[in-house]
């Protein structure tokens, strides 16, 4: 069995001061509301300006569209194959295992795909999966993702394991999870006897505030460390949550006593629902290399994942061609351009499903 996770019901959260009942009602319906009480509790002061309670709480902005939002921000669709795999680069594969997570990012980037009707798979898709894998051999790199892959039990998540361990051409897995921010309870000992892998495995967790590094989330990351497996951190440059150079180097800092190496901070992408979030590019350069100063970060980088597919590239290589317009130059002389435009006007507000 998992280690078990305690959340709060939304009747109890629409009773708690500061909480907007009827924004949380409606936003639920497009995308789900769902908090562990342990990462609840960690919402001290003003639940309005806290900001593990801007990650997770709606406000009534989530439910408007505004003219440059899009539901594939990062152009997923274009490279997806199947329902479950996404493929952008020739070498590596992401593996979408599951929709559910213990907590839902208001921010996420794939929130439009996170719907009633989208399913986990089943046995043929699974076999269809793990066949498309073996038979691509240029593949030497799983990423598992979803929803987030710890919400899985303990025996799948170890049969997935087991079956990318049979694949002889495979060289690394790396699980992408929030759960050790969420629901550090939620790690155990028999989760980690299930995660042994004769590839390499990696644990790309996602702190975007100092105040999620707590004790338990300590002693979570390094239950996976004690068993072999590195822990790195990837953040989102969140608007009201770490948009500013001194929270930022105090994340970093922190990461770095907890042996978690920073790995990537991510431009907050343009999906339905999550303006409140952004950050400019050039605001989000200055406050990244301000915050970086003197600080010894091999391979950290400030990037943003293109819309059309293509992948993540580093902000600073971005061209400014005019205005709120920005291009990137790809070495086969493709370019991508695409637009910062932290103004665009709303289309419709309160959206219903």
């Amino acid at each position: 069995m998992g280690g078990s996770v305690d959340y709060i019901g939304n009747k109890e959260l629409k009773s708690l001061e500061g909480v907007d009942g009827e924004a949380l009602t409606r936003a639920s319906r497009v995308f789900p509301v769902l908090w562990p009480r342990y990462y609840y509790n960690l919402i001290k002061g003003d639940i309005r300006i806290h900001p593990v309670a801007r990650m997770g709480l709606p406000t009534r902005d989530e439910l408007s569209v505004r003219q440059d939002d899009l539901q594939d921000p990062v152009g997923e669709a274009k490279v997806t194959i199947g329902k479950y795999l996404v493929r952008k680069h020739s070498d590596r594969i992401v593996l979408l295992t599951t929709r559910h997570c213990h907590f839902y990012c208001r921010f996420c980037f794939r929130r439009g795909q996170t719907r009633r009707d989208f399913s986990d798979p089943v046995e043929a898709d699974w076999n269809a999966i793990f066949n498309y894998i073996r038979k691509e051999r240029e593949i030497k790199e799983v990423i598992l993702s979803g929803g987030d892959p710890l919400t899985l039990s303990d025996v799948k998540l170890g049969w997935i394991i087991d079956k990318l361990n049979d694949i002889q051409s495979l060289e690394k897995i790396r699980i992408h999870s929030r759960c050790p921010v969420h629901a550090p309870s939620r790690v155990t000992a028999n989760l980690l006897a299930q995660l042994k892998s004769k590839h390499d495995l990696v644990l790309v967790t996602h702190f975007n505030h100092f105040v999620e590094l707590t004790p338990q989330a300590r002693k979570a990351v390094s239950l996976f460390q004690e068993n072999n497996i590195a822990v790195k951190n990837q953040t989102v440059l969140l608007r009201g949550v770490n948009d500013c150079p001194a929270v930022m180097r105090r994340l970093l800092e922190k990461l770095m006593k907890f042996d978690i190496e920073p790995y990537y901070i991510h431009h907050t992408d343009r999906v339905m629902g999550n303006a409140r979030f952004r950050v400019g590019l050039s605001r989000g350069r200055a406050i990244c290399e301000s915050s970086t100063g003197n600080m010894d970060l091999k391979g950290f980088r400030y990037v943003i994942d293109l819309p059309d597919g293509s992948g993540k590239v580093p902000v600073k290589k971005l061209i400014r061609k005019k205005g709120n317009q920005f291009q990137f130059r790809h070495p086969d002389g493709k370019e991508t351009v695409f637009s910062d435009n932290l103004s665009a006007g709303i289309l419709f507000s309160g959206m219903t499903v």
